[in-house]
């Protein structure tokens, strides 16, 4: 049996093993010495114990129950295809990584109430429980918290201008045909104490569709103040927009001009409800686009799980996480979670994605920002 690499912390060693499996992307990780030459990272950390093949499996192994002594089972399970190949792989090392250090109860995800449903089925439970959560006084409050963070945050910020303002808001309203949009947008001041003045007013206001008003203008503007800023979780953000979200769309428009919002209606069944009617009608997704007759693989995945499809991962939700670096929140936390959650049912109330998709990328952003783990 290997012996614990002295000097060691159990996490710190997974991490660099990790890490050297994420910049290597793919074959196989020795540990011996002859082995790593290319890999300096893992030559550093095995060469008190160098290790060959299988040995490098139970090197990993025992550091995976140091870190995690409670997690034996699921450890075994993890690493099956690993002893039945004889070596270690870096496929491997990210499964077990990102099982262990990202539970359950941290991510985004839709159980539906029975197995067999129809994607017309899916949809309507996902819409019901979209307004629900929109509906419910905590997922106001916690949009209404965040809105006036972010105008105390814009105020303070000297990087953020009016010329900064005007640019978003020009773009905004710009993307009304294809977004949900305010339709009393276009009336406020195209300078940065305009829109601050916006957010202040209405979290403070009484309209009961304050929380759909202020999510039309939040999903993008974090964003947008943080670009200002040079916030490097932006950069960030970006790059795992192109290599995940952007990748994961793969469909053609069919430029229906009847596939749009209708007032006093919610979601892609159309669900009676006026919540959504103060935005401009838009394009909805799921009337709007088709599957490619060869989908990519990330598309043809979800598509073989019976997700509803609509338009792929969401970059919406992708744009809307940058909210939690701007603002330092952790993306676990309840109050995080909780406007998450509300990101995600203003998504799909307004007709632009499924649960799953905005789920996806949520999830995606939760393992980069929070996790550490760049995949």
């Amino acid at each position: 049996m290997p012996k614990p690499i002295a000097g060691q912390d159990p996490s710190a060693a997974l991490r660099t093993i990790y890490q050297s499996a994420v910049d290597h992307q793919r074959g196989t990780i020795f540990v011996g010495d002859s082995q790593v030459s290319h890999r300096s990272a893992l030559g550093r950390l095995f060469k008190a114990n160098p290790v060959r093949h299988k040995q490098s499996i139970d090197q990993f192994k025992l550091l995976l129950q140091q870190a995690h002594p409670g997690e034996a089972k699921a450890i075994d399970q993890l690493l099956t295809a690993s002893y039945a190949k004889g070596r270690l792989t870096t496929g491997a090392v990210k499964r077990a990584y990102a099982f262990l250090n990202e539970p359950a109860q941290h991510k985004f995800r839709i159980d539906y109430p029975q197995a067999g449903l129809t994607d017309a089925q899916k949809l309507d439970f996902e819409d019901r429980k979209a307004l629900a959560v929109l509906q419910d006084p905590k997922t106001i409050r916690t949009v209404c918290d965040y809105a006036q963070r972010l105008a105390d945050r814009m105020e303070s910020s000297e990087a953020f201008t009016d010329l900064h303002a005007e640019l978003f808001l020009e773009s905004h309203q710009d993307g009304a045909k294809e977004y949900p949009v305010f339709v009393g947008a276009k009336d406020i001041p195209r300078t940065k104490a305009g829109l601050i003045s916006y957010l202040r007013e209405t979290a403070a206001g009484s309209h009961s569709d304050k929380q759909v008003l202020l999510l039309s203008m939040m999903w993008g503007l974090p964003k947008q103040v943080a670009e200002a800023e040079k916030l490097e979780e932006v950069r960030l953000i970006d790059r795992l927009y192109a290599q995940k979200v952007k990748a994961g769309k793969q469909h053609e428009a069919t430029h229906d001009a009847g596939a749009v919002t209708k007032p006093g209606t919610f979601g892609n069944t159309e669900l009676p409800s006026p919540l959504m009617d103060r935005l401009m009608p838009h394009q909805k997704e799921r009337e709007a686009v088709r599957v490619l007759p060869e989908p990519n693989p990330r598309i043809a995945k979800f598509l073989a799980q019976g997700k509803p499809y609509i338009s792929g991962y969401s970059g919406m939700a992708n744009c809307g996480s940058t909210v939690f670096p701007l603002l330092g929140d952790d993306m676990r936390s309840p109050e995080a979670k909780r406007y998450g959650e509300a990101l995600a049912a203003f998504i799909v109330g307004s007709g632009e994605h499924s649960y799953p998709e905005v789920y996806k990328s949520l999830n995606l952003s939760l393992r980069h920002l929070q996790l550490g783990q760049d995949f």
